[in-house]
């Protein structure tokens, strides 16, 4: 099964939400593979870059045709784990995940993607890194995808 990580930390200057971030990035539900419940029992949120990190990990996972309602949304980054993807393969995928992320309307610009694919034993998976500028501000992160 698949298995995605990205990193609950950034780097640039939107570490802690602010209320200029909230009002930007927005609130959300902390979705992980587990339902989170804070200490009042409502559903566990994030806000801020956090958000917005979820939200491009939301976009990359899910494959386009995957949401009825938005039949163009996501990049499929499963797919690019079945088999080590080839120079071409991780070129189309850089080029969608641009395509992707230039229309997060809280993005204002993708400054850098770079796909690498890995091999390990059995398990096949790419990196992504991922440096854009939203609220004025450079935000860098990495995902990382893999299938056994």
């Amino acid at each position: 099964m698949p298995t995605v990580n990205l990193p609950a930390e950034a780097t640039g200057s939107l570490a802690v939400a602010n209320e200029t971030e909230i009002t930007f990035f927005g609130v959300d539900l902390l979705f992980t593979d587990d339902v989170q419940l804070n200490a009042s029992g409502d559903y566990e949120t994030i806000e801020g870059m956090a958000a917005l990190r979820q939200a491009v990990r939301c976009r990359l996972l899910t494959s386009p045709g995957e949401l009825a309602i938005h039949p163009d949304y996501g990049c499929g980054l499963r797919q690019f784990c079945k088999k080590r993807a080839t120079q071409a393969d991780r070129d189309a995928l850089r080029q969608l995940i641009i395509d992707q992320l230039s229309q997060e309307e809280r993005i204002q610009n993708v400054e850098e993607v770079t796909v690498t694919s890995f091999t390990s034993g059995n398990i096949t998976g790419v990196k992504i890194f991922l440096r854009i500028i939203a609220l004025g501000r450079e935000n860098s992160f990495a995902v990382q995808t893999f299938a056994e």
